[in-house]
């Protein structure tokens, strides 16, 4: 893959191997060991702290990115992410 701002290939990047290996403790680790319903009750909790925690989220986010509050504040209720672009057929 080459990246046109540098004509640098990922192969080649000093990151790639490094990203390389964590993926791989990652994969090779308990996540990929855990049974599909053992995931989603993990990810959904996690789900669940982010809206929790939104309001504190939003205004870091804005710190970070230096973007307006209220682009970062804009945010769709959980039962709208389930139609989004990654939503199952």
């Amino acid at each position: 893959m080459a990246m046109p701002q540098t004509v640098t290939t990922m192969r080649h990047h000093p990151f790639a191997d490094r990203a390389v290996a964590a993926a791989r403790r990652t994969f090779e680790g308990p996540w990929s060991k855990m049974k599909p319903y053992e995931r989603q009750h993990i990810l959904l909790k996690l789900a669940d702290l982010v809206e929790k925690h939104m309001e504190e989220l939003s205004t870091l986010d804005t710190l970070d990115m230096g973007a307006p509050i209220s682009r970062t504040r804009d945010r769709r209720p959980k039962d709208e992410l389930a139609d989004g672009p990654c939503a199952a057929p």
